[in-house]
């Protein structure tokens, strides 16, 4: 039986805000059997009470019950609890900080994770009740049905406890670099065991073992490795998470029908619809302008549309002549297309989508930001911020920070750290960044901040 939604798992998530979690337990005998009825009720800090029942045979599967109605009951009332209350970031050891970018927003999320949340309630209830499918000890080869909706839940609950105290230290980085690097497996100076608390190693464990062993098994073998595309990261994800509950293409995914011709054959014109994880914003074009041109939007997304008429194509498509937007998303994520470009394109903060002649307002949650890193003359790496070579550099390697809104206004996650944001690169498009943006009536749940764990790098 799962224990991903549990009386232990509730007590974890309101100890940050003072929640009292008790359980009565009453006995319920009838003629065939004996029942357990359960209460399980949240206390807050002005008294108000919370509270749900489940009925079992079985004690824990009863309290399992009763924990998956309260859930529903919190989310109705108190929606907020479901996110993590602080902003934080996951290490960067092995130069997966693409990785960090795309992650970052999916838990930051309202409507990604109450959604998530709501599902993974859904699947741990089918399970108690003997209804449902758990999931296997050892990887499948093909997911599982809600596979991806468990694992990265799971995933979601570990950062959700590292959140509450709002920062962690790196008092472990010598010891998972020695167990990780092949070139520091024999250093002398790194330690061979770790100290506690073991915050980082955790936050490591559920950025590596959890998201990138799922991308690497199911999607692409790459991402075992380091260095990546944030966009291309957060697309896998989230068609995983559509694909497997396809109630979720409305929400999660920009949906719309094009009209076309074929790039590879001669037959057509063909019409076909599509939902793209994030859209696509060419070099040198404005955001908004891209979302009210549905035709220069559809030419922009690169398209491709098997086909069998006559034979089977792969359908390349080409002169989109006809655009329509079928539903607003309760998310909008833009790339902005990688390449090199004189002028520059500021983000906005606010975007607007016409659907059928109703507008509906976004805001951004976050952006990506996407620098090159140099070296200097004696081969020696400048840290992981942006700077503007001077003579006797060479360039390094790409790097990827995110800036993200909190209550407290915006701020970077660079590499597990908390910075305030750097001004030269703030709402500006880099050559391959990704925007997340929410809708406006999500706009409110925001991250806190624990203002004194926040890094001023000088040299800004």
């Amino acid at each position: 039986m799962y224990d991903d939604l549990s009386a232990v798992d509730f007590e974890n998530k309101f100890e940050y805000i003072s929640y009292r979690f008790p359980r009565e337990i009453t006995r319920i005998r009838s003629e065939f059997k004996d029942d357990t009825c359960l209460k399980c009720s949240v206390i807050d800090d002005d008294d108000t009470v919370y509270e749900a029942f489940g009925c079992h045979y079985d004690i824990k599967r009863a309290c399992d019950i009763a924990c998956f109605r309260l859930g529903e009951l919190l989310l109705k009332s108190v929606p907020s609890f479901v996110m993590p209350p602080y902003l934080i970031g996951f290490p960067n050891i092995r130069g997966h900080c693409f990785l960090i970018a795309a992650v970052l927003p999916i838990f930051y999320s309202f409507p990604i994770m109450s959604r998530l949340f709501r599902l993974n309630c859904d699947t741990v209830l089918e399970v108690n009740l003997g209804l449902g499918r758990r999931r296997p000890s050892k990887r499948p080869r093909i997911e599982t049905p809600r596979m991806w909706v468990q694992s990265l839940y799971k995933c979601y609950k570990d950062f959700h406890k590292i959140s509450i105290d709002g920062y962690y230290e790196m008092l472990n980085l010598g010891y998972i670099q020695k167990k990780v690097l092949p070139e520091c497996r024999n250093d002398p100076d790194l330690p061979d065991h770790p100290v506690n608390p073991r915050k980082d190693i955790l936050m490591d464990v559920v950025l590596i073992r959890g998201v990138c062993n799922m991308l690497g098994n199911y999607c692409d073998n790459d991402y075992l490795k380091p260095g990546g595309d944030e966009c291309q990261a957060y697309g896998f994800i989230m068609s995983k998470l559509c694909y497997s509950n396809p109630e979720l293409f409305g929400e999660f995914m920009f949906r719309f029908k094009t009209t076309s011709a074929c790039g590879n054959c001669c037959g057509g014109p063909f019409s076909f619809e599509f939902a793209v994880p994030y859209i696509n914003v060419p070099l040198a074009t404005n955001f908004q302008a891209l979302l009210r041109n549905p035709v220069l939007l559809g030419n922009s997304q690169k398209l491709s549309h098997a086909h069998y008429e006559p034979l089977y194509c792969p359908g390349k498509l080409r002169d989109i002549d006809f655009c329509e937007y079928l539903e607003h998303p309760d998310i909008l994520c833009l790339r902005y297309e990688f390449g090199t470009v004189d002028e520059e394109i500021n983000v906005p903060n606010t975007l607007w989508l016409t659907v059928k002649e109703e507008s509906k307002k976004y805001k951004r949650l976050c952006s990506s930001v996407v620098i090159k890193c140099y070296t200097n003359e004696q081969g020696e790496a400048y840290p992981p911020f942006y700077r503007k070579p001077i003579a006797g550099d060479r360039f390094d390697i790409w790097h990827t920070y995110l800036q993200i809104r909190t209550q407290h206004g915006w701020y970077e996650v660079n590499n597990g750290e908390i910075f305030p944001v750097d001004t030269r690169l703030f709402k500006v498009a880099t050559p391959g960044s990704l925007h997340f943006y929410q809708s406006a009536e999500n706009s409110s749940f925001l991250p806190d901040l624990v203002r004194e764990f926040v890094n001023y790098y000088p040299d800004r």
